[in-house]
């Protein structure tokens, strides 16, 4: 199933694309690799997607190396070398803050 232009481009919608938070860049896209962080299907990424929404939402908080927590979770899990450069991608792609 293709995914949605809602997930992949948000600004394309005429609704949520004229959100203030929308055009200030104020918005998470739950990281999706390989797969969601965050809901379906129900998998050990959501360990990884429970540190993302806290260090995302609540940054003074937490004080989690979120590159350095991909690299590991991915090694650990996947056995997948993933350099700190394609962890920190994968975070921006979802406008994690701070990155």
């Amino acid at each position: 199933m293709p995914s949605s232009p809602l997930a992949t481009d948000p600004v394309s919608s005429p609704t949520i694309g004229t959100l203030s938070a929308q055009q200030e860049g104020r918005y998470l896209i739950a990281p999706q690799a390989p797969y969601t962080w965050v809901d379906q299907p129900p998998s050990v990424n959501q360990l990884l997607g429970a540190l993302w929404v806290a260090e995302s939402l609540y940054p003074d908080a937490y004080d989690i190396d979120l590159p350095a927590e991909v690299v590991s979770f991915y090694q650990t899990f996947y056995g997948v070398d993933l350099g700190t450069e394609d962890a920190t991608l994968l975070l921006k792609e979802a406008n994690t803050p701070g990155l």
